[in-house]
């Protein structure tokens, strides 16, 4: 039953697709500003001459927990760098450089014990730290549900499965009865070259992200790569 209404749940894409779905996501746009707001985010200023503003875009998310209906509705706004111009937003780039990086993982983290106690633990010293939210026990993270049992954990990609039919606008297409049916075999230097291959790319990774809990496809997804 919980496999079955994750498929239904879906994720807008755009602005415009927001204002004809669910209201639940202009509440989470309101909030988003708000906590920006309230941590100082940002300063407003006028833009100096000749500077270009790099463009934000909403990322609209679904976190699902216990059940299909403890969802929590988010909607991060971030910097679109692919906007950035050359000689404008930025001069030059250098590949062999040294510096410091740092990696935070600030929006979900999942924490994880041999014991309730020890995890008690971990999210009272985070809260003591920063303003956190605590959801309860993870079901859906990353495009995969975690169900547990007495014999441990389990882990399927039936939504995510289901969101790669719906964008690629497959949903009713036929099932075959082996990970790799008989047929033409794909070859790199035969056919035309896309003109346009970023959507092809990014249904490859989407392939690739769902081989963690279907090995079985691996030879099919390595011939598509």
């Amino acid at each position: 039953m919980f496999c079955c209404s994750l498929s239904t749940l879906q994720e807008p894409r755009t602005y415009k697709q927001v204002a004809t779905t669910n209201q639940a996501w202009v509440e989470a746009m309101k909030q988003e500003l708000l906590a920006l707001k309230h941590n100082d985010i940002w300063e407003v200023t006028l833009l100096p001459p000749g500077k270009m503003a790099i463009e934000c875009k909403w990322v609209y998310k679904l976190k699902l927990w216990d059940n299909s209906t403890m969802d929590d509705y988010t909607a991060p706004i971030i910097g679109n760098g692919c906007t950035q111009v050359e000689g404008i937003a930025y001069v030059e780039s250098f590949s062999p450089v040294v510096c410091w990086l740092f990696w935070f993982y600030v929006d979900d983290v999942l924490v994880a014990g041999p014991s309730v106690v020890v995890i008690t633990q971990v999210k009272q010293y985070l809260d003591a730290l920063f303003t956190i939210k605590v959801l309860g026990v993870t079901r859906y993270f990353l495009g995969l549900q975690i169900t547990p049992s007495d014999a441990g954990i389990s882990l399927t990609q039936a939504k995510y499965i289901h969101d790669i039919l719906d964008n690629t606008r497959m949903t009713s297409a036929k099932s075959a009865m082996t990970p790799q049916p008989q047929g033409p075999k794909l070859c790199a230097d035969v056919g035309a070259l896309l003109s346009y291959p970023e959507p092809y790319h990014r249904l490859v990774g989407h392939l690739i992200y769902f081989n963690f809990t279907r090995p079985d496809v691996s030879h099919g997804v390595q011939q598509l790569s």
